[in-house]
């Protein structure tokens, strides 16, 4: 931009100067120069540009494809943490089955015990009762 602005303070000097035909042909040559020099700096700052542009491009894209990713890995996220509360919920509940299944079988094993402990009573008594008629009987 500066050297723009250059070129345009030369422009109105050679335009406003009544200076002899050599002074204008060197202020021409000068000018030519100039513009020169700014048009090959506009065409390598366009090239830049570009180059930029298809750099800007691209890593847009790959943004994008980044994005997609992030999100796909983001429902399977939620996905294996769904199924996961699922997997808990189950094992909480077959806990808990499982509990519930083994008070059962604890008071089942109780009152066998003592059905045991009965039987086994009755037993002794009628045994007793049995080897006291038998001693009746031989008397």
């Amino acid at each position: 931009m500066e050297h723009l602005g250059t070129l345009h303070s030369a422009l109105i000097a050679l335009t406003s100067h009544t200076g002899s035909a050599k002074e204008k042909k060197r202020g021409r040559t000068k000018l030519e120069k100039s513009l020169k020099e700014a048009k090959a700096k506009i065409e390598l700052l366009a090239e830049n540009l570009q180059e930029t542009q298809t750099d800007l491009k691209l890593k847009e894209e790959n943004i994008k494809e980044l994005q997609k990713k992030n999100n796909l890995k983001i429902s399977e996220c939620r996905q294996l943490k769904d199924e996961l509360t699922l997997t808990k919920k189950q094992a909480e509940k077959k806990s808990h089955e499982s509990e519930t299944q083994k008070a059962l079988l604890e008071r089942k094993f109780r009152a066998s015990e003592e059905n045991v402990s009965r039987l086994e009573a009755l037993l002794s008594e009628t045994i007793d009762e049995l080897n006291e008629t038998r001693a009746q009987l031989q008397v």
